[in-house]
């Protein structure tokens, strides 16, 4: 329990500051047509995959400059810390839309999309967990009985 409210607090922080430092650079709007089409799901808390890399896409108006960082949510025994592992950049091209694969870590990964457009910004963010490839196998092989790992 207490590594998910470290981590929510961290979460908080996050979305936070970056909701602070948009406000000071001048009453930013959001994004037109700016959204997440594929690869995370902002509706569930959480999604669990065994995939190592997930292709994010989405819409934008032309010229928005996309970032999507991913985050490696490292639980220490008293808090929860992120530690960024990748970041790409791409610019929304003449279709309006926006398409990346990025790579995923085993356990807890966060992953932030934003976009800014002039003084136009918007950010989204997605957790996904990804499960080690053994434990599908294990699935595939028969009933884990609790104590038999």
């Amino acid at each position: 329990m207490k590594k998910l409210l470290s981590f929510i607090s961290v979460l908080l922080f996050i979305i936070a500051t970056s909701t602070i430092c948009v406000l000071a650079a001048s009453g930013s709007q959001d994004v037109e047509k700016f959204g997440i089409t594929g690869g995370i799901n902002l509706q569930k808390g959480a999604e669990t995959t065994f995939d190592s890399s997930r292709i994010i896409s989405g819409t934008a108006e032309k010229d928005t400059e996309v970032e999507i960082i991913v985050y490696r949510v490292a639980d220490d025994a008293d808090e929860a810390n992120l530690i960024e592992l990748d970041r790409y950049k791409t610019t929304v091209g003449l279709s309006e839309i926006f398409l990346e694969d990025v790579d995923l870590s085993i356990g807890k990964n966060l992953i932030v999309v934003k976009a800014v457009n002039g003084e136009k910004y918007s950010e989204v963010s997605a957790v996904v967990k990804r499960k080690k490839s053994e434990i599908k196998i294990e699935l595939r092989q028969g009933i884990i009985l609790p104590g038999q790992r």
